[in-house]
């Protein structure tokens, strides 16, 4: 593992900048990383908002990708670009010097195990060809705690109602999705 800066210090202060790629002391050492991952990208959770994201840029020799600020954590999503070739565990150890950073992780890639087709089994059971399937005539029922039954589009097709509610109008339920 590289060897600490004279003054005992495991790299910059916290949120404080890095002077260049080269000169980086990573306070973790390099990360194995397993599994299928984008060889060039590393996604990073930074404090703070696009300001930050470019100095953290420009302090490791990174490309922002792109980047997602949420407001309400303070933060942004990054992904980071590697142009030089460093290999991703090298640049997460890096980066973890950098106070800024709150989590660091290779940008894997997730597939399926398998594909699987898609079957209807419902067809079987109810002994009806899948080409004969029109949907014609056939009975939809929604229940659902508020509908406008006045709207001209369920004129005639709506076959009973029960409200379990008859006392609360229907714009002061607090539940439902209110089909109109």
């Amino acid at each position: 593992p590289p060897t600490p800066p004279a003054d005992n210090q495991a790299g910059p202060p916290p949120g404080g900048p890095i002077v260049s790629p080269t000169d980086l002391i990573a306070v973790q050492p390099p990360r194995a990383v397993v599994g299928d991952f984008v060889p060039d990208e590393v996604l990073v959770t930074v404090d703070g908002d696009a300001g930050a994201v470019q100095q953290i840029a420009a302090s490791f020799g990174l490309q922002v990708r792109s980047q997602r600020q949420s407001l309400l954590l303070g933060t942004t999503l990054v992904r980071f670009g590697i142009p030089d070739g460093r290999p991703v565990g090298v640049v997460l150890a890096q980066l973890a010097a950098d106070g800024r950073t709150q989590r660091r992780e290779p940008n894997h890639v997730y597939s399926l195990q398998q594909a699987a087709g898609i079957v209807n089994y419902a067809f079987d059971r109810i002994a009806l060809d899948a080409k004969q399937a029109s949907g014609e005539n056939v009975r939809i029922a929604v229940i659902d705690t508020g509908i406008d039954d006045t709207n001209p589009a369920l004129s005639g097709v709506i076959a009973g109602q029960f409200d379990a509610m008859p006392d609360v109008p229907i714009e002061k339920r607090d539940h439902g999705t209110s089909i109109d």
